[in-house]
């Protein structure tokens, strides 16, 4: 053999060589980049995916967080709408206790003026009756002893002026 040795590592190359040579021949590495395209594409129609469901997630907490605000917006305005209602209602309230308080008072009133001049009135009938019987009794004591026409007469006359 003429200079050249075979030894385990010249093997070991052209087992690689092989081996590689194979491979193409088989089209393994188109194979390969094949794969890894589909893998890529994949990859990359899922990040897309992802994407768009991130946009259409953001979107959605965006009209939530409006439509919250709106809420909540809606919910002071009927606060202070109920809080004006009940000061309205409040004032009618106390307006109209006031006004049956009046009402009462001045019917009360009216009832203790009725009794007043009824008392009086009692008050006016008794003195006359006394009035009027004193006077008979005068009367008949004058007209015993003789006085009588005359003595009736004034009496009479008083009588009249004290009842009027």
């Amino acid at each position: 053999m003429s200079g050249f040795s075979f030894d385990s590592s010249f093997w070991v190359a052209v087992a690689f060589f092989l081996f590689i040579a194979l491979l193409v021949k088989l089209k393994v590495p188109a194979k390969l980049a094949g794969g890894l395209d589909d893998h890529s594409r994949k990859v990359r129609i899922e990040l897309e995916t992802a994407a768009n469901l991130r946009k259409e997630a953001e979107a959605l907490a965006q009209q939530y967080s409006t439509k919250l605000q709106d809420a909540e917006k809606e919910a002071l305005e009927l606060q202070a709408q109920a809080q004006r209602e009940i000061e309205v209602l409040k004032a009618d309230a106390e307006k109209s206790l006031a006004e049956s308080i009046a009402r009462r008072t001045k019917a009360a009133e009216t009832r203790i003026a009725q009794a007043e001049q009824a008392v009086i009135q009692d008050l006016k009938n008794q003195a006359a009756n006394l009035s009027i019987a004193a006077t008979e009794k005068l009367v008949r004591a004058q007209v015993a002893s003789g006085k009588g026409v005359d003595i009736m007469d004034a009496s009479i006359k008083l009588v009249k002026t004290k009842l009027s």
